[in-house]
């Protein structure tokens, strides 16, 4: 049976050069397609949950450390402790943020990322315009982090936030993709 256009056989295909598909939506689970169709590797991920109450107007309008898989307060930026940070076994990135609050709020919120114990963020920062958060954990809002949040194997990880309004019983997931 010949096949105009197309060659089929039960056999292992290796191509030397990069490979396209078109039509394709979604990723397995190892690969993945970048922006142009290409066919990559993809890492692993890992997901920290972090739970954290910010009940004071002292957590307004200062960058303040997430708590890294605990629950806890947030800390100051001068106040670096392992609670407040990840070491990184392979090279990655944070690709998003979901979290949630307890109470009905307007409010607008940053979110920023910290390597190796500097006091200065590396990266962009993920601004959340303005928005109103519906109480009893109802307003789930996922973020995608800025594509330079990335970080190299062995680095110390922090992410910290800044809001305009005080908070409450946050809960807050952070997505981690590493490399293969």
């Amino acid at each position: 049976m010949k096949w105009i256009g197309q060659h089929i056989w039960d056999f292992i295909s290796r191509f030397r050069n990069d490979v396209y598909l078109e039509g394709m939506s979604g990723d397995g689970n190892n690969l993945g397609l970048d922006s142009n169709g290409k066919i990559v590797k993809t890492g692993r991920a890992n997901l920290i949950t972090s739970r954290f109450n910010a009940p004071s107007t002292s957590h307004v309008s200062a960058d303040r450390y997430i708590p890294m898989g605990i629950v806890g307060r947030p800390a100051s930026i001068t106040s670096v402790t392992s609670t407040y940070r990840f070491i990184a076994p392979r090279n990655g990135k944070i690709s998003s943020i979901t979290y949630v609050y307890k109470r009905n709020i307007n409010i607008s919120r940053e979110f920023k990322l910290y390597l190796n114990n500097s006091g200065s963020p590396t990266g962009t920062t993920l601004n959340i315009a303005s928005h109103t958060a519906t109480g009893s954990y109802s307003s789930k809002r996922t973020e995608t982090c800025p594509s330079d949040w990335v970080f190299n194997q062995n680095d110390r990880v922090a992410i910290a936030f800044k809001d305009s309004v005080y908070t409450e019983d946050n809960i807050v997931s952070i997505l981690i993709e590493y490399d293969n």
